[in-house]
């Protein structure tokens, strides 16, 4: 067993969705900020500075662009979970980190949100 890990991430990625069960959530796209970790088993091989021999971390906001356009979700917790599906499918992820913030919910906040780690092995 490797263990090594290496870590690609893409912290506070801005998009605008109508997400949540609160009346006021539910007729105006809300700011949205996400981060994803992923964490890697380290290559066996050397890397020969090549793209095709390491994770390409651009394929994260596109996941979560993808992911965004499917139907309305209600739940911070179910566009996390729907994330790391689409994460899992990559042989190389091992595990990941999700968090989304709703930075204008609350004034006296700077955000509220939802957070996830999930060990692949261990999800369903």
């Amino acid at each position: 067993m490797n263990t090594s890990f290496r870590k690609v991430f893409v912290h506070d990625y801005a998009i605008k969705l109508i997400i949540g069960i609160n009346e006021a959530e539910l007729s105006d796209p809300q700011n949205l900020l996400i981060s994803v970790e992923l964490y890697l088993e380290s290559p066996t091989t050397e890397i020969h500075d090549s793209i095709q021999n390491v994770f390409n971390y651009e394929w994260i906001p596109e996941t979560i662009e993808y992911v965004a356009e499917e139907p309305r979700m209600n739940l911070l917790e179910t566009f996390a979970e729907k994330l790391i599906r689409c994460f899992f499918k990559d042989s190389r992820v091992i595990a990941a980190r999700i968090k989304i913030e709703k930075p204008d919910i609350c004034p006296k906040a700077k955000a509220l949100g939802f957070e996830m780690y999930q060990l692949k092995k261990s999800f369903q």
